[in-house]
């Protein structure tokens, strides 16, 4: 869980999306694809405002969603590589945060997902998600000790912008694997 503050700050970084369709375009284009079915990913999506169309499995089954709508859960708490997930005891500690970012983590959807309308959505990559639980963990040990948000703010806006610069690395590099994969196929 992210508390309100380290939300509230989360928000306030670069994370707004935005795709502005014209009548011209054509309808497959990549730049229309929030999410590609077989594509790896490391981000989840919010739709904020707009209309999305989904596609899924195998018999490419065909649904719209809108405003509120999120996809993309499983890039941020999908454990590749674990053998078994740890115990619940142990999900929100710092040790346990630090070993879980060290391990590479793709989420490969079975769907894709496509603006049909002029499109905002939240886009939070796993560094980004990760970065806002240490802060949280952060922010809750420090208020326990009796300090005041104001102490730790800095830590805080530090850790925050180390997540999303390394989550802006991670998706360029999750973006550039993926048009590798798809140049080798043809």
């Amino acid at each position: 869980m992210i508390s309100e503050t380290v939300l509230r700050r989360l928000l306030k970084q670069d994370v707004i999306q935005h795709i502005k369709l014209r009548g011209d375009e054509d309808k497959n284009d990549p730049k229309r694809y929030v999410f590609s079915e077989g594509k790896p990913v490391d981000y989840f999506v919010l739709i904020l405002e707009g209309r999305v169309e989904v596609t899924v499995g195998r018999e490419n089954l065909v649904f719209e969603a809108g405003p509120f709508t999120y996809f993309g859960v499983q890039a941020l708490t999908q454990n590749v590589g674990l053998a078994e997930t740890p115990a619940p005891s142990t999900m929100g500690s710092l040790q346990n945060l630090n070993m879980d970012s060290m391990l590479r983590h793709t989420f490969v959807p079975d769907y894709s997902v496509r603006a049909i309308a002029e499109l905002y959505y939240i886009t939070i990559t796993r560094s980004m998600y990760l970065a806002a639980k240490r802060a949280t963990l952060m922010e809750k040990g420090a208020l326990n000790k009796g300090n005041t948000n104001e102490q730790i703010d800095t830590e805080v806006d530090k850790l925050l912008s180390d997540g999303v610069r390394g989550g802006v690395e991670d998706a360029q590099e999750t973006k550039s694997n993926a048009d590798m994969e798809d140049k080798t196929r043809y």
